[in-house]
């Protein structure tokens, strides 16, 4: 139940809002880069429990970025994040999965 809630958070922050707030956490980012994948049509990435976050991102953003059926709230999100110390973990594993198979808007 708690990865639902943090897609309809991520849902929320980037379709309800004039102006994207700040994504808070490496589940809620994982969750916009499973979408940002799927958007692309590319598979969807996997993870590594305790890899460095900003590691991860700078790996798997780069594939998506010049993507033009990305959205462009989602690439920006992903390449404003700036959270130093962050590991991935399991919830971040499962939300870049829900991400990636959510449908609806955002996918």
């Amino acid at each position: 139940m708690i990865h639902e809630l943090t897609l309809a958070a991520v849902r929320r922050k980037l379709y309800d809002f004039d102006h994207i707030p700040r994504f808070i956490n490496c589940r809620e980012i994982c969750c916009v880069l499973g979408m940002a994948y799927r958007q692309a049509g590319l598979k969807l990435p996997e993870l590594e429990t305790g890899k460095d976050v900003m590691e991860t991102l700078a790996a798997l953003i780069p594939p998506i970025q010049n993507s033009p059926s990305v959205e462009e709230c989602l690439k920006e999100t992903l390449a404003s994040y700036n959270k130093l110390g962050e590991r991935i973990d399991e919830d971040a594993v499962t939300t870049l999965q829900l991400g990636y198979e959510a449908p609806g808007k955002g996918s």
